[in-house]
């Protein structure tokens, strides 16, 4: 018979409160006896050899420091922040008390758990076994599967508290009837504690052994046998000594959070199944295993998630097995690097970038495999295919050879995009003859089209041009007013197309200024790139302070609704629990993803300010079913020092400026900032320096300078550097590199100008 634990209800109070109560934890004071480090798969070599689901994580106090350095922790425990959110956990208390029926006391043992137990300590679930009933006409409907789940979580300083909390905590949890249910157990000379609602369901039992608490669901020989593991069953096969485990975790290091997904096993004994009792119908059913197979997704073996702090960031990387090759919409990942001149082509302001590399080619031979299996869909192609020769005159092979690989596509305000109103998208050609023939024939084609359904709209062409590119743009005259002007210029290198002439004259001077002025001279994009884009396929950013910008105006009134429409379902929130823009902006760092393929599988990598949201929201899921994707490339690792250091320099610039707002005064030196708590001692130190000494020489203003663009506050040793040069950080917060030379005259220069004062 089917079972069921817990009510839906149940469930989602338990997991409201979890995320309620889980993000104050982030700084809070260390918990005794913690580990010094966060192991790479917790607890792996305790959990049996073959699991289909592995979740562990490194537990907060072995990752504390960390944490506390990160944008999201310092936006928690802001002052203007901290006691709203404490005031949020009360309201969250009484309202789930109230609205969801939590027993009384829930909040409290969920807290425990939490804080105590599941938060600061390294952990694992495992799901070990999951057999389904089979399916077909005559199956039993009711019959439940055969499950066996594993928790464990090495308690610590906890041990020998934590099973009566859990026995609180269960106690709130379930129905009287099975309440009176739960037996004291023994297993090998350690007690635990077990219930069974009906003989049909599976016995959850609990108890601690070896300073582990043992949580497990399914037989009760699990329990057992986790035992018996825990006292060093060497001869046990562990999941750390599971070579596909082994190689999938090896991708994504993370000592936050580890996760592994056993999808061959899956898509062998579970996915027939699956599909044999949830279609009955033959041809549905051999559709849906098509469709798979054309996808690529049954190439994948294992996939595995790794999320660590890293600074101000979260970095997740997820990575996806693939042993026997990337066919169907895989193969969009499965490309080569893109020119770093296409980069140069994207503003340095840039609001977004998606940027890819696809080899047309590649794509079309492997989209033409999965048509065949579609016959259906093979005809609406072919004449798909008729209808794009008539109107440019190239068949969508001579357009694959005459587009090159690499596209980008971004919005900029220095070219007046606003969100999405400067959207342009650059992409390489091989054959501009070719491609702009074609381009103008479609064009025309569409303006045709338009007219053809509307006697009143007309369509005109204009040309302009920018120093030595000749441009086209739309007119469109109607009745109703049309809000863009569409204009496109084929270069000798480069298609650009974009919303506006305006817009696609910056392009284009753009492309002619070069590195000058775009993404490679953004520090903070150069940066991530080195760090995560290294023959990435695909890559993704985002410049958050822009959107936070963009969109904070907006989020003002939206809060102030949020907060009434939740007064009228009565948990009372206070508008002014939002934090300031200036809060955001000082906390919150740029997001960045990239694609990465390998011989054996695929990396997907974020870097951004919350953990694992900037992983999944990211748009490069689309390129991956679209087929936008791209390449990045490698920096050198002088290059990405130099890089990191002149970051160091810019957090350094805002805690002096954070001192001089609380202080009234600049600090005397740079340890000052240290031991005063705006910053961290770690970045007083530059990447490329050998010695673990102070590497940057500190200027202290006399007042601040009528011309802070050339007024140096902190600079590196040039020693660091070879002598070669230096980054600068100066009074007005931006930073550069400079030659020996141009440094000295800049430092001339300053002194002289803090002599006047």
């Amino acid at each position: 018979m089917r079972t069921r634990w817990l009510s839906a209800g149940t469930v989602l109070t338990v997991g409201l409160l979890v995320v309620f109560t889980a993000l104050p934890a982030l700084g809070q004071p260390a918990m005794p006896a913690a580990p010094a480090a966060a192991a790479a798969c917790p607890l792996a070599d305790k959990l049996p050899g073959q699991s289909l689901l592995y979740i562990g994580w490194g537990g907060i106090d072995a990752n504390r420091a960390a944490l506390k350095q990160t944008g999201l922790s310092r936006t928690i425990h802001d002052p203007e922040v901290e006691p709203h959110l404490k005031a949020a956990l009360e309201q969250a208390e009484a309202f789930l008390s109230k609205k969801a029926g939590m027993p009384k006391g829930m909040f409290d043992s969920v807290q425990s758990l939490v804080f105590d137990v599941a938060l600061p300590r390294p952990g694992a679930l495992s799901l070990v076994k999951l057999e389904l009933p089979q399916g077909g006409q005559n199956a039993d409907r009711h019959q439940a599967p055969v499950v066996e789940v594993v928790l464990l979580i090495d308690l610590g300083a906890q041990a020998g508290q934590t099973p009566a909390k859990v026995d609180r905590l269960l106690t709130q949890l379930l129905p009287a009837a099975t309440r009176d249910k739960i037996q004291q157990k023994n297993a090998d000379g350690s007690a635990y504690k077990a219930v069974q609602k009906d003989a049909d369901s599976p016995s959850l039992c609990w108890g601690e052994h070896k300073g582990h608490l043992v949580l497990t669901l399914g037989a009760e020989s699990a329990i057992a046998d986790m035992f018996k593991r825990l006292d060093g069953g060497d001869a046990m096969p562990s999941l750390a000594g599971n070579p596909q485990f082994a190689r999938a975790m090896a991708r994504v290091p993370g000592s936050l959070l580890a996760i592994y997904a056993d999808t061959a096993r899956f898509r062998k004994d579970l996915l027939p199944i699956v599909l044999g009792s949830a279609i009955r119908n033959d041809s549905k059913r051999e559709q849906i295993n098509k469709a798979l197979d054309v996808s690529g997704l049954l190439a994948i073996d294992a996939a595995s998630l790794g999320l660590a702090p890293s600074g101000r960031d979260f970095v997740t990387r997820v990575y996806l097995q693939t042993p026997q090759g990337k066919p169907g919409l895989l193969v969009l990942a499965d490309q080569k690097p893109i020119a770093t001149d296409l980069l140069m082509t994207v503003p340095s302001d840039a609001t977004f970038l998606l940027a890819v590399s696809e080899d047309r080619t590649k794509v079309l031979n492997e989209f033409q495999k999965v048509l065949a299996k579609f016959p259906q869909l093979q005809a609406r192609y072919d004449d798909a295919v008729k209808a794009v020769q008539e109107k440019t005159g190239l068949t969508p092979r001579e357009l694959a050879a005459a587009m090159g690989d690499g596209i980008a596509v971004y919005n900029a305000p220095s070219a007046g995009g606003f969100i999405f109103s400067g959207l342009t998208i650059v992409a390489e050609v091989r054959d501009a003859a070719k491609v702009e023939a074609g381009l103008n024939k479609l064009a025309a084609a569409i303006a045709q089209r338009v007219q053809e359904r509307s006697s009143r709209t007309k369509v005109e062409f204009r040309e302009g041009k920018i120093g030595q590119h000749a441009y086209h743009y739309t007119v469109v005259s109607s009745r109703k007013p049309f809000p863009v002007s569409p204009a496109w210029c084929v270069t000798g290198k480069y298609v650009v197309i974009s919303m506006f002439p305006q817009t696609l004259r910056a392009a284009l001077a753009q492309i002619d200024r070069g590195r000058e002025g775009s993404l490679l001279a953004n520090q903070g994009f150069v940066m991530r790139l080195a760090a995560d884009g290294n023959g990435a396929s695909a890559i993704w950013y985002l410049n958050t302070h822009q959107m936070i910008e963009i969109a904070y105006p907006v989020a003002l009134p939206l809060w102030q609704v949020a907060c009434s429409m939740a007064a009228k379902a009565g948990m009372k929130l206070d508008v002014d629990a939002l934090p300031r823009q200036s809060t955001l902006l000082a906390n919150f760092s740029d997001s960045f993803a990239a694609v990465v393929p390998d011989p054996e599988g695929i990396t997907f990598i974020s870097r951004g300010p919350l953990p694992l949201i900037d992983a999944v929201a990211n748009p490069l899921n689309v390129p991956l079913e679209v087929s936008i994707l791209l390449p990045a490339l490698g920096k050198a690792r002088g290059a990405a020092e130099r890089t990191k250091s002149g970051a160091n320099l810019r957090n350094m610039g805002k805690s002096i400026a954070a001192y001089q707002a609380s202080n009234n005064k600049y600090p005397d030196s740079l340890q000052q900032l240290v031991d005063s708590g705006e910053c961290s001692a770690d970045i007083l130190v530059a990447p490329q320096a050998k010695s673990g000494q102070t590497s940057y020489i500190y200027i202290k203003p006399v007042k601040e300078s009528d011309w802070a663009t050339r007024s140096v506050l902190i600079y590196e040793d040039p020693a660091i550097n070879g002598n070669d040069g230096a980054n600068v950080l100066f009074q007005d917060g931006h930073v550069e590199w400079v030659t020996r030379d141009r440094l000295n005259v800049l430092l001339d220069e300053t002194r002289k100008e803090m002599s006047k004062d």
